[in-house]
């Protein structure tokens, strides 16, 4: 929660830093900044632990060093990334996403080997994984100086340390009703039913949303550096253009997926889940179906971040996470578990039909203003063109 909106915010401000020249030392600071951040979580898991030692629990007190070093390393790790997208430096990118996959099983294996405790072995796994990605891919940074300025300029007002700061803290908000939205059905499913059916729908609720979410990073990956360069140099045609290709192709995968789906799907769960965490037909239907629209607002909420507002995201998380509560609460104890599932898909539709129809018209405000800056270069330009 501390880190991803860090994250966020930085991986759109580095644009702008770009075009300045001041690339280099704005990520040199925000790595301080995230050390800062991971010596508070390391105070406040050593208090948890403190807490829960006093209260006759030493599992987390005698995970502190592990957890230690995941909670120092692992924001690191995320912020290499970041800066290998921001470069779009796509194979270095994709060999470290490939490393941080595939590297803790290979550091459990050992760790158990050498006969090192359980769950140690998971945390410490976890943390040298993000350990080795950083020794290996940290010291990418071999990019050719970039040229500051262009046709296009950012404002003050946008570069402002005031307006960094609004636009950290909307992320915050946006993530805290997000997590609300994505998460309070299994609360409610567990207050009025059961654990087992927490457990059924946990379980469907993340096996069929897996597809969804690594194709939204999918092609986050391949539009959100494009639509984050055209932005940081005001030019709103060609992020309308991305968000367009961006739309249609998330779309087209989506439903080609969903529908698929519907055919596959129960032989798959029947497969990696069992037929005991099977629940039904429909509610993988209404899952996946919901995760179409996640698809479609993360599009929207890239080019939200692009510009820097997040006012409209805010406005779609906390009207979107309230139906969602509010509906569980009413049709869960009727219909049982299948009405998380409806939940799930009319509180994803509300909250993208509020992100693009916010993103639209946002983009259209900021095209017809930059109109002006194109007259005028234009009018600038003619006596170079003409012949005296």
């Amino acid at each position: 929660f501390m880190v991803n909106p860090l994250l966020t915010a930085h991986l759109r401000l580095y644009f702008d830093h770009v075009n300045r020249g001041s690339a280099d030392s704005d990520y040199t600071r925000f790595k301080w900044l995230l050390l800062g951040v991971g010596i508070l979580s390391t105070v406040s898991y050593a208090l948890f632990a403190i807490i829960g030692r006093w209260r006759g629990n030493g599992l987390y007190l005698g995970l502190a060093l592990p957890a230690t070093l995941l909670l120092f390393i692992q924001p690191h790790a995320s912020a290499t990334n970041n800066y290998l997208e921001g470069e779009r430096r796509y194979r270095p990118l994709a060999f470290a996403t490939l490393l941080l996959r595939t590297s803790p099983v290979l550091f459990l294996i050992g760790l158990l080997i050498i006969r090192v405790s359980g769950a140690c072995c998971i945390i410490l796994s976890q943390a040298l994984a993000s350990l080795a990605l950083v020794l290996v891919f940290g010291t990418h940074r071999d990019r050719a100086p970039q040229p500051s300025g262009g046709p296009y300029r950012v404002t003050d007002a946008n570069g402002s340390r005031g307006s960094a700061s609004r636009f950290a803290a909307g992320i915050y908000l946006a993530s805290f009703f997000g997590w609300i939205l994505t998460t309070s059905d299994r609360y409610v499913v567990g207050h009025y039913l059961t654990l087992s059916a927490v457990g059924i729908y946990a379980m469907n609720y993340g096996l069929w949303s897996i597809p969804y979410q690594m194709l939204n990073g999918w092609v986050d990956t391949l539009t959100r550096t494009r639509i984050y360069t055209r932005a940081a140099k005001g030019d709103w045609r060609a992020v309308n253009r991305c968000l367009g290709l961006r739309l249609l192709a998330g779309l087209t995968a989506a439903s080609a997926g969903t529908v698929l789906l519907c055919f596959v799907g129960r032989r798959i769960a029947f497969t990696l889940l069992g037929e005991s965490y099977w629940s039904s037909w429909n509610l993988m239907v209404l899952i996946a179906a919901g995760h179409i629209f996640f698809i479609l607002g993360s599009s929207a909420t890239t080019v939200l971040f692009a510009a820097k507002n997040t006012r409209i995201l805010s406005l779609a998380t906390v009207a979107a996470a309230t139906v969602n509560v509010v509906l569980n609460i009413y049709l869960i104890p009727r219909w049982g578990i299948i009405a998380a599932g409806v939940t799930t898909l009319l509180s994803y539709v509300l909250w993208a039909c509020i992100l693009l129809a916010g993103t639209l018209f946002l983009v259209r405000r900021l095209k017809a203003g930059q109109e002006p800056e194109l007259i005028a270069g234009s009018i600038c330009a003619a006596p170079v063109l003409v012949e005296p």
